[in-house]
């Protein structure tokens, strides 16, 4: 017989699955020498570590 108490955990969504991350905060972590911090890039919303985006050349090369 099946625990009621983990069909309810089941069916409801976790914060990670509720997570647009297009819609949600990301915070870009510079790499740190000094103190031996890593680079990355984490979504606000869920925690969620995401892939460091490639920086789009012509948009930088446009302010100058």
């Amino acid at each position: 017989m099946p625990d009621i108490h983990d069909m309810k955990l089941d069916a409801q969504p976790t914060q990670e699955e509720l997570c647009e991350h297009k819609a949600a905060l990301r915070l870009y972590q510079p790499r740190e020498f000094d103190t031996d911090i890593a680079e990355s890039y984490t979504c606000i919303g869920c925690g969620k570590r995401l892939d460091i985006p490639e920086p789009d050349w012509d948009l930088m090369r446009e302010g100058k």
